[in-house]
């Protein structure tokens, strides 16, 4: 079902535009350390735009931006294991307020909420390398469900 997502739901047109975007600017979509950490954190910045802390509020730029966020980010986690991660996550948890899904489609709504939030990320013409983990620090940061970083180590 998981795979359904990363096969079926076609992003790459729509996170094309955001790679695109990237190269224009001369800026890599491929992680090479500091060169992409400013377009990481403007993508970020789009994203978390008009988003609030899960406790309420604006997220403290220090929490949003801190060095492990942007390296979760920056790093790229694979479009699977961020899926995989998020679904998790999900799995652990009631279905948020922010859930917007259709009991009529037949997919849980973890697949529906995952699809959302691609689809949100798409619209703000996000990377596709750096959506999953800013999807997961959303989760984190704006829905109060705790990714683990132990658990998942995307770094290896």
């Amino acid at each position: 079902m998981l795979a359904e997502i990363v096969d079926e739901f076609d992003l790459d047109e729509e996170i094309a535009i955001g790679d695109q975007i990237a190269e224009e600017e001369g800026l890599a979509t491929e992680y090479v350390e500091n060169e992409t950490d400013e377009f990481a954190i403007k993508s970020m910045q789009e994203f978390f735009e008009k988003k609030e802390y899960y406790c309420g509020g604006v997220i403290p730029h220090g929490i949003l931006f801190s060095d492990e966020n942007v390296r979760l980010v920056n790093e790229g986690i694979s479009m699977e294991d961020g899926v995989q991660a998020m679904h998790d996550i999900l799995d652990q948890n009631l279905c948020p307020d922010s859930c917007e899904f259709n009991l009529a489609s037949g997919l849980s709504w973890q697949v529906q909420y995952i699809k959302q939030l691609l689809q949100d990320c798409a619209s703000k013409r996000i990377p596709k390398i750096f959506a999953p983990g800013i999807i997961l620090i959303y989760l984190d940061l704006c829905e109060g469900m705790r990714y683990k970083e132990d658990e998942w180590n995307f770094w290896n």
